[in-house]
């Protein structure tokens, strides 16, 4: 008999605004290297909204709008500074549709800016980090990765359609890769069917957010705008809908034993990797001062 995976917490977020963060500073849902799920939600709009340039360092952040456009901009130096006095500043921006996905990997520091254009007065959007690699991946140069909705497999059956963003489902891959293994998918189920995620050779940790509709896992009931926390497992998951058809995402990693310094922008290992990459921060935003784009 194959056995099928638990999971540990349901639980709502917490709203401020149109933003709704769901995993706490001290993460005590034990998801780590997982940092930050947060759902931003705004109606009735009548111009753009977002965020204004600031900084990032040693997480790996995706971004995925499903409502609205996005427009993103983001700097960071070539080199190290640190290691580098000749390093030059680089610049680069991209325009996201509604289903497409951007991954920044902000390494020794990036600064960007999101603004979401709204689509018949209405933005969401999904965020997520991961922390980097103890060591030196935490201070490696900025890479990122824009990957458009068409360029994500889907997996569409009569009880379910995956879009696969980061990973692997039934021999599908995507072509976005992270710095470890992921996996992010956004799976549409249809009423009174179900949904399988099969057994896998190597633990994980994660969870599941459910979007849209109500989603059973093992008998337990997830609501509409609830995380459900796994346990750290290899086992199968099975999810079960009613009478509504269901919208949710799910995300794994392996997990991490890993020392922890934070800020409210930045992850590392050490006080003397964060003193680093909030350094390279500030030497990055004088470059968007006279930035009002």
């Amino acid at each position: 008999m194959t056995l099928k995976r638990h999971i540990n917490t349901v639980r709502y977020g917490r709203t401020v605004g149109a933003m709704t963060h769901f995993i706490p500073n001290d993460n005590n849902l034990d998801l780590t290297p997982i940092m930050l799920w947060d759902h931003y939600q705004e109606q009735h709009l009548l111009h753009p909204t977002g965020l204004d340039f600031h900084g990032h360092s040693g997480i790996e952040s995706l971004t995925y709008p499903i409502l609205g456009e996005m427009h993103h901009t983001h700097g960071h130096f070539s080199s190290i500074p640190e290691n580098d006095q000749n390093h030059t500043f680089v610049r680069h921006q991209h325009k996201l549709n509604s289903g497409d996905l951007l991954i920044l990997t902000t390494g020794a520091g990036i600064v960007h800016k999101d603004k979401l254009i709204p689509r018949h007065g209405e933005v969401e959007c999904f965020s997520l980090w991961r922390a980097l690699p103890c060591g030196v991946s935490e201070l490696q140069p900025p890479q990122y990765q824009v990957h458009t909705a068409t360029q994500c497999p889907l997996i569409e059956n009569n009880q379910s359609t995956t879009k696969v963003l980061v990973g692997d489902y039934q021999e599908q891959s995507s072509p976005a890769y992270c710095q470890q293994p992921l996996t992010f998918l956004d799976i549409h189920i249809m009423a009174y069917c179900r949904w399988r995620y099969p057994q896998q050779t190597q633990p994980t940790t994660g969870f599941l957010y459910v979007q849209s509709g109500s989603v059973y896992i093992e008998g337990r009931q997830v609501l509409s705008h609830q995380i459900a926390t796994f346990s750290v497992s290899q086992e199968a998951i099975d999810l079960q809908v009613g009478s509504h058809c269901t919208r949710v995402l799910l995300i794994l990693t392996q997990p991490q034993h890993r020392p922890i310094v934070r800020t409210e922008a930045s992850v590392h290992s050490s006080d003397r990797f964060l003193t680093q990459g909030q350094q390279c921060i500030s030497q990055l935003l004088p470059h968007f001062k006279s930035d009002h784009s």
